[in-house]
């Protein structure tokens, strides 16, 4: 069931991956873009708003831990 809607939706992971990568090389979350993109799909915007702040907290906190394991 879980890779039925991976395959199902796998232009919105992809579009999620890139704007992760893009916005985390800039040390940003990127919690714009994932809401543009979450409202493409038509999810009901309480959802949108969870999931784009989840996704912007994964990105962050990656960029704080390896900030912080460079400083070292």
């Amino acid at each position: 069931m879980i890779l039925e809607t991976i395959i199902q939706f796998w232009h919105i992971i992809f579009l999620f991956f890139i704007v992760a990568i893009l916005y985390a090389s800039e040390g940003f979350g990127g919690g714009s873009s994932y809401l543009a993109i979450l409202a493409l799909t038509g999810i009901a915007f309480p959802q949108i708003r969870a999931t784009a702040l989840l996704c912007n907290i994964v990105v962050v906190s990656g960029n704080v831990l390896l900030y912080h394991h460079q400083k070292k």
